[in-house]
C-alpha cells in the first residue's frame, strides 16, 4: 500500500511539473532590430553637408497618409535599396516645377529599378496658400507619381538659401546623407547626377 502512494505521489509530481515543460519551448516574440545610427554631422542641407536628423513631413509614400523621416532613406550599406536620392521642392502654380514633375514622372519607373527615391515638396498649395493634405494628394494623382513620395514643407527644410526660386533641387547620397548637389531652376541636370549617383552606390 506504502508503495502504491509513493508511485501515485510521482506521477502527480511529474504531472505538475509538464507545463513548465511546454513553456520553455514557447517561442518568444521576435525583438525589433536596433535603428541604424544616423551619420555625425556637420548638418545642413548645402553641398557637402549631412542632411539633419529629425526631419520629418506629412505626405503620401503610397496612397495611405503618413509621417515620413528622413531616417528612413539612410541606406549606409545597400540593404534598403536606395541608391540615389532627389528631392523636388515645388509651389503648386509654378509652371517650371509643373515641367519638372512631368520630367520625374517620365524616369519613375527607371528610377525604381535604380533605387532612386524622388521626394516631390510641397512649399505653397493653390493661390500660394499653406498646402494641405489634400493638396498632396491631388499633387500625387496629378502627375501619376506611383512610386514617387509627396509631401508638405512649407518651412523648406531642404534649402539652404533665405531668397530662392523653385523648382529647387537637392540630390543626396543615401550612403552618407551627404548634399551632393543643391540647385534652383528646371534643367535636366539633377537627372543625370542622381543618375551617375546611384549607378555608382550600385556597384
Amino acid at each position: 500500500m506504502k508503495k502504491l502512494l509513493l508511485l501515485v505521489m510521482l506521477v502527480l509530481l511529474c504531472g505538475c511539473q509538464s507545463p513548465n515543460f511546454i513553456d520553455e519551448h514557447v517561442p518568444e516574440d521576435p525583438v525589433d532590430p536596433s535603428p541604424i545610427a544616423y551619420p555625425d554631422g556637420p548638418y545642413g542641407v548645402n553641398v557637402g553637408e549631412i542632411v539633419p536628423p529629425g526631419l520629418s513631413w506629412p505626405g503620401y509614400r503610397g496612397w495611405e497618409a503618413e509621417t515620413i523621416h528622413i531616417e528612413e532613406f539612410y541606406d549606409p550599406d545597400g540593404t534598403r535599396g536606395i541608391n540615389g536620392l532627389l528631392f523636388d521642392v515645388n509651389n503648386w502654380e509654378c509652371s517650371p516645377c509643373q515641367a519638372q514633375c512631368t520630367s520625374i514622372a517620365a524616369k519613375q519607373e527607371e528610377w525604381s529599378q535604380m533605387g532612386i527615391e524622388a521626394v516631390s515638396m510641397l512649399l505653397r498649395g493653390p493661390n500660394m496658400a499653406t498646402p494641405t493634405m489634400e493638396d498632396a494628394l491631388l499633387w500625387k494623382q496629378t502627375w501619376g507619381f506611383e512610386s514617387v513620395t509627396v509631401v508638405l514643407d512649407p518651412a523648406a527644410t531642404m534649402v539652404y538659401k533665405l531668397y530662392f526660386s523653385v523648382p529647387w533641387m537637392v540630390v543626396v547620397d543615401p550612403r552618407t546623407m551627404m548634399v551632393y548637389h543643391a540647385d534652383s531652376g528646371f534643367n535636366d541636370d539633377y537627372s543625370s547626377l542622381v543618375e551617375i549617383l546611384a549607378i555608382e552606390n550600385m556597384q
